[in-house]
């Protein structure tokens, strides 16, 4: 049997190239079918993603789940090439932050596939971003992942730091490590208090992350 996908993915099915008489018919291809064709013919992983997360969330698995861990890596990668460029702006990255969650959420997917980009921002100091996002459960991912994003907030304190602190699950980053780096940080922050007043913004923020971590 022949089969032919159109530009309208449509398929054409031939029941035989010899017969004297051929009967085509056409029907419109699956949602399955024009998820792989958006791939394998058209690169375009944002719209065949948008695709697989819909017939998700009518209950439809449409393609495996080793399909979709490709699907919404190719699509960030993707996502990564235009945002990571020399001359992209710090905007661009927030962006490719925002869309991390937008393809890992509202399905099963792997640790290490959420570890891979999270780590990807914290290379590039823009992980905080994630901070209210990043799965804290189901699934569970590396504690050094959640102590390295929380490290980096504490180098900047912004108010991403307090939200992990009265959030994040206790058991899920190193409590104790983290709560002598925030002393520190303070010290630090105390021995340039005429750069920076113990009442600015970092400071509260790292005096109210401290509070919640010593009560939680």
């Amino acid at each position: 049997m022949l089969i032919v996908l159109q530009r309208d993915c449509s398929r054409i099915e031939k029941d035989s190239a010899d017969a004297p008489l051929v009967v085509i018919r056409i029907r419109p291809c699956s949602t399955a079918e024009l998820i792989r064709w958006l791939c394998s013919e058209r690169h375009d992983w944002s719209r065949a993603l948008a695709l697989a997360q819909k017939a998700l969330k009518s209950n439809a698995e449409v393609v495996s789940s080793e399909e979709l861990v490709h699907i919404a890596d190719s699509f960030l990668e993707e996502q990564w090439l235009t945002g990571n460029a020399p001359d992209a702006l710090k905007s661009q990255l927030d962006e490719i932050a925002a869309s991390i969650p937008a393809a890992l959420e509202g399905w099963q997917a792997p640790d290490w596939l959420w570890e891979k980009w999270i780590q990807r921002l914290l290379d590039v100091g823009r992980a905080n971003i994630l901070v209210s996002v990043i799965p804290t459960q189901s699934p569970t991912l590396n504690r050094q992942i959640y102590d390295s994003l929380f490290r980096q907030m504490i180098e900047t304190p912004a108010a991403g730091m307090l939200y992990a602190a009265q959030n994040w699950p206790l058991e899920i980053f190193s409590v104790d490590e983290l709560i002598e780096a925030l002393e520190g940080r303070l010290e630090e922050v105390a021995a340039t208090a005429r750069r920076e007043p113990p009442h600015s913004i970092p400071h509260r923020v790292l005096v109210s992350a401290l509070y919640s971590l010593w009560t939680n």
